[in-house]
């Protein structure tokens, strides 16, 4: 299975029973992994598929555009993706609903109910709230196309990779502009 920017994974034997379909009209392009829900692919033509005890099932016949990269709590029950702007899906009730109006680049689950999502306008604050309803905020000050995010529990610190350069943001909301030799740096990616 190959993946748009999450590397390849490697399939040494096709005869083995428990490999998943070629996929070769609608190529995978993310995969996510969940503890209970098994493995959640999408695919190039905006498929959301399922997979688990050794079936694939169809959770979204069709979003709008590929699917690129899939985001999720491994315990969690909800998992985030672009479609025209970035959407959750809830495994569990098996509803989708749109939450940000601008494109999805990256989410970090800082806890069960606040929710970080990068978008190319910034930082989307989100709350989950009662009966799986969200309230994005855009945080101020963070209006700014973001590629990557990455949040430490420790400090309780949310890093920014940012068109401006790279962003500490601590739990007050104070922004400190991390830079290398007085040069603004620019990961692409932060893990």
């Amino acid at each position: 299975l190959s993946t748009f920017d999450k590397g390849v994974l490697v399939v040494p034997d096709q005869k083995i029973p428990d490999v998943i379909n070629a996929f070769r009209d609608d190529p995978v392009t993310a995969i996510h992994i969940s503890d209970s829900y098994g493995l959640i692919l999408g695919t190039s033509r905006g498929k959301l598929i399922n997979y688990t005890n050794g079936e694939l099932t169809v959770l979204k016949e069709s979003a709008k555009r590929s699917i690129e990269g899939i985001y999720g709590d491994l315990k969690g029950d909800i998992i985030l993706f672009d479609n025209g702007g970035g959407c959750v899906y809830n495994m569990r009730t098996q509803q989708m609903q749109k939450i940000v109006p601008a494109s999805l680049k990256d989410v970090v689950i800082a806890s069960e109910s606040k929710i970080f999502i990068a978008t190319n306008l910034g930082i989307y604050e989100t709350t989950r709230l009662a009966n799986n309803k969200f309230d994005a905020k855009l945080m101020k000050g963070m209006n700014q196309r973001v590629y990557a995010l990455e949040y430490d529990k420790e400090s309780a610190c949310l890093y920014a990779s940012t068109a401006n350069g790279f962003f500490k943001i601590d739990s007050l909301g104070n922004f400190t502009k991390i830079r290398y030799q007085n040069e603004d740096i620019f990961p692409t990616s932060l893990y």
